[in-house]
């Protein structure tokens, strides 16, 4: 299940499973990250790679991902932070002016937003500004 809201990205997607040879496995859906069209606990697996920073509400975003992991699914992705360094903060400062980011969380911000939504956190490194985390539904 590949799920977007940006038909752009899900063109893209699409593509790239034809290339792959695993478009007819998989499944492409129109969708808001903090509101999902899937049922409770119906993913083993969800992935958010260099996206949640770019929402107006990413701690939404990662409680709907919560929602639907079923219990021992894994989170896994990536997201901007500010609070890392100057620099990297003038870079978000600069895309958020840009309307390229939305609500970039703070250091420290998807780790708690993790654990609040009833994920037990096993990853969380940084480089510069880029947070990777990984998470288990309890």
């Amino acid at each position: 299940m590949a799920a977007d809201i940006s038909p752009d990205m899900l063109r893209r997607a699409r593509s790239r499973a034809t290339q792959l040879g695993v478009a007819d496995l998989m499944e492409f859906a129109d969708a808001d990250i903090t509101a999902l069209p899937f049922q409770d606990n119906t993913f083993d697996l969800a992935l958010t790679f260099n996206g949640l920073h770019c929402l107006p509400d990413p701690r939404a975003a990662v409680f709907e991902l919560a929602r639907v992991l079923k219990p021992g699914g894994i989170l896994r992705g990536s997201t901007c932070v500010r609070g890392r360094g100057r620099r990297q903060d003038r870079f978000v400062t600069a895309l958020q002016a840009a309307g390229f980011f939305g609500d970039t969380p703070r250091a420290g911000d998807v780790q708690r937003w993790l654990t609040d939504a009833g994920l037990e956190v096993s990853v969380a490194r940084h480089s510069g500004s880029v947070e990777l985390f990984e998470a288990r539904h309890n």
